[in-house]
């Protein structure tokens, strides 16, 4: 097989945002780019040089309808497929992703489920009625989401993406032991937690949102439901594509001084995979000397 490069796996990505972001129009399922991509857009009008995924958010009632549609549509929409939780044995992860099947992700820690080039999609819930309702809230929904997370590692997670570098003595002795609770609860047991406190904290009875499946920080990703409530057209890579009205307000709370570049040696991706192109496609391979 032969191991894509970053531009390459970036160029496909953006394809499969032309599906899906085609599809949400066409049905009027409201999406918005979001995280490290809203930022692309903003600050680069497009991708984050050094960025190798696309971030897609999308409200509770418009994510199931979207998820349902691909999983009816699955045949007529191949080589693109969905992955998530409820559609995709041995998934590893708590939010969807829609997949070019034509090439062959490979992820460390992981079991590998058949996943490809990807786009991410995150549900938005209800996170609080009040901020104080969410501080309260947050870390128990990070600590499901984490629980998920190592639950669904092969092993113990000694040096992961969470962590800016290897794990200290002291987190090891704190993590190992959820590890062991995690693995043997499953992550079945932790998702349905997850689950049931979307229906706790309804979207449309809540002032706060966020993406609670998962959820690394609340102070930086519950935000107010108005951020969210309307949607602008931003060009990224060229093509118009839909971002959230308050985009600038969003990116300040998650990111601080969003406009200035990081120091060049965080200028690096922060995920743990390897994209291939399958044998069928080796012959570009052949072509472009790699």
């Amino acid at each position: 097989m032969c191991e894509m490069t970053n531009r390459e796996i970036q160029a496909v990505e953006l394809d499969i945002l032309r599906v899906l972001a085609g599809i949400c129009e066409e049905q009027h399922f409201e999406y918005f780019l979001m995280y490290g991509t809203l930022l692309g857009a903003v600050r680069h009008g497009g991708f984050i040089p050094w960025d190798d995924d696309l971030d897609i958010m999308m409200r509770r009632a418009d994510y199931d309808r979207l998820l349902e549609y691909l999983t009816e549509h699955e045949e007529t929409l191949a080589p693109y497929r969905l992955f998530s939780p409820f559609h995709t044995p041995g998934y590893p992860f708590m939010i969807a992703r829609f997949c070019d099947t034509r090439y062959r992700y490979l992820g460390e820690n992981e079991k590998n489920c058949g996943m490809g080039i990807f786009v991410d999609i995150y549900p938005m819930d209800g996170a609080g009625r009040s901020w104080t309702e969410v501080r309260l809230k947050g870390n128990y929904f990070r600590f499901l989401s984490s629980m998920c997370f190592l639950a669904s590692r092969e092993h113990f997670p000694v040096d992961h993406v969470e962590y800016s570098s290897k794990v200290s003595p002291g987190k090891t002795a704190v993590k190992f032991p959820l590890y062991l609770i995690a693995k043997t609860m499953g992550v079945s047991y932790f998702m349905g937690r997850l689950e049931r406190l979307k229906d706790r904290y309804r979207y449309e009875n809540c002032a706060f949102v966020g993406p609670t499946t998962w959820q690394s920080d609340y102070k930086r990703d519950v935000m107010k439901k108005e951020f969210v409530d309307e949607t602008v057209f931003l060009t990224f890579e060229g093509e118009l594509f839909r971002v959230p009205k308050h985009y600038k307000k969003i990116l300040k709370q998650k990111y601080g001084n969003y406009m200035e570049l990081p120091p060049p040696e965080k200028r690096v991706s922060t995920h743990h995979y390897r994209i291939y192109r399958k044998e069928e496609n080796a012959e570009y391979c052949d072509t472009h000397g790699r």
